[in-house]
């Protein structure tokens, strides 16, 4: 996906008020690219659905993933395996 679009990506997710489902799978988002999506899921309550797997999301970006998700009631559905 690239630094540009992992960050293209997490900019739309802030304003997002259709997708509901997004599965990224395999897109190689890395650590810092995970904080930056987790930091939009904050302001996200439309995506529902979202598989992270096979991202090497890092510690820190799987911590804020997590963060994110435990203050975002919006999501009921995460796989990142």
């Amino acid at each position: 996906m690239g630094e540009g679009g992992g960050r293209a990506l997490a900019e739309a997710l802030r304003f997002n008020t259709t997708i509901m489902s997004l599965n990224i799978r395999g897109h190689d988002l890395g650590k810092g690219r995970g904080r930056a999506l987790a930091e939009a899921l904050r302001l996200n309550t439309t995506v529902t659905s979202l598989d992270l797997g096979c991202n090497d999301l890092g510690e820190g970006g799987g911590r804020s993933l997590a963060e994110t998700l435990r203050l975002n009631r919006g999501g009921s559905l995460l796989s990142w395996s």
